[in-house]
């Protein structure tokens, strides 16, 4: 078995951007016409309440292109005035909506409220984008809420700790969120000895590091990083004790985790945080010489930036697994999984499967 190297395993590339709309287009809007990034409507008449959204100066609007009068309309744009008896409503291309760059390709829009389209999601699908000029198509990509474990939809999704289900709450920067896109080619299937191979238990406390850890892997760098994993063999000089495991994170700070041994063994003990090399591993004293220990890494992986968290919860974007979008991985979050959280594959890496990850970034 290989390890690819970290450039190999990681995308450093940015997110898609994504803009925030109070509410989306419901219908039709009474006639327009637009004039470069602005809309006037072309008689007297109030917007009214759009998606049971009483309109008002100053909200940003999601002209949908099902609703708007040419594709090339399509926006977010900022109310500058209501209309009524007397007067026209108008409104604005939003002031970061408004060039090819941030309202183009793969570009997401996130509605707040609305009766039908509250905390749906929309993602550009054009190749390339000439604002004003190309007619612009998205694609909905449900807004899902679920449990750790439980993922219900493909995006903009939250994976909620300690098994609460809760409803997704949105995303309240002003106008984006700092979204950072994590991508693994071809990661390596979990493997039980890849750090040190099949030593028997002792009576006296053991110590290993160097040539001692002495797997596939052994004191090398795992790419991406990856959870630690103790395999016990099934015997009563199996007891549970605290191993302690000393090494390094993706950022090569020093990282240590105690992994406790099932009493008995003949089970295999996964750590929680993610692990870029191993560098010792302190074992108690057991009961005896009769069991078996084996010390690998799991099926979690490292994220490379912190996870944002809201209220316990993980904002995760887009899965994506061996090129079809999914929505049935689990998350660790950041305060226990260090550095940064971690992410397990609902289908395991087996040196095959490319995933793609899209999440929320905490930059606090």
């Amino acid at each position: 078995m290989s390890f690819l190297t970290q450039s190999d395993m990681y995308g450093t590339f940015t997110g898609p951007s994504v803009k925030l709309a109070d509410l989306r287009s419901s219908g039709a809007l009474a006639a327009y016409t637009r004039t470069g990034d602005v809309i006037l409507a072309d008689a007297n008449g109030a917007l009214g309440t759009i998606d049971g959204v009483a309109t008002a100066v100053g909200q940003r609007f999601f002209l949908h292109p099902s609703d708007a009068a040419a594709g090339a309309d399509v926006g977010i744009y900022e109310i500058d005035s209501i209309g009524g008896a007397s007067a026209k409503y108008q409104m604005t291309r939003a002031s970061d909506c408004n060039t090819n760059v941030e309202f183009g390709p793969n570009t997401i829009i996130q509605v707040k409220a609305g009766t039908a389209y509250a905390q749906c999601a929309y993602q550009i699908t054009n190749d390339a984008v000439t604002l004003n000029t190309t007619a612009i198509t998205v694609q909905q990509i449900p807004f899902g809420f679920g449990v750790v474990g439980s993922m219900t939809a493909p995006s903009l999704q939250q994976a909620a700790s300690a098994g609460t289900s809760v409803l997704a709450t949105p995303i309240d920067h002003a106008h984006a969120t700092p979204i950072y896109v994590d991508a693994w080619t071809n990661p390596a299937a979990a493997d039980t000895n890849a750090i040190k191979t099949s030593i028997a238990s002792s009576a006296s406390p053991a110590s290993y590091s160097g040539a001692d850890l002495n797997g596939v892997v052994g004191v090398g760098a795992m790419s991406p990083p990856r959870n630690i994993t103790i395999t016990t063999s099934s015997h009563a000089d199996i007891d549970a004790v605290v191993v302690v495991v000393t090494g390094t994170d993706i950022d090569d700070n020093a990282l240590v985790e105690n992994i406790t041994l099932t009493d008995n063994g003949g089970v295999t003990d996964a750590g929680v945080k993610a692990f870029k090399t191993v560098s010792q591993i302190d074992v108690p004293a057991q009961s005896g010489t009769g069991g078996t220990l084996e010390f690998g890494f799991g099926t979690s992986i490292g994220l490379t930036k912190k996870a944002k968290t809201r209220a316990g919860m993980l904002v995760a974007l887009q899965e994506i697994e061996a090129g079809s979008v999914v929505a049935t991985g689990t998350f660790g979050l950041a305060a226990t999984a260090l550095p940064y959280g971690t992410y397990t594959p609902n289908t395991a890496a087996d040196g095959a499967n490319d995933y793609v990850l899209a999440y929320e970034v905490d930059y606090s």
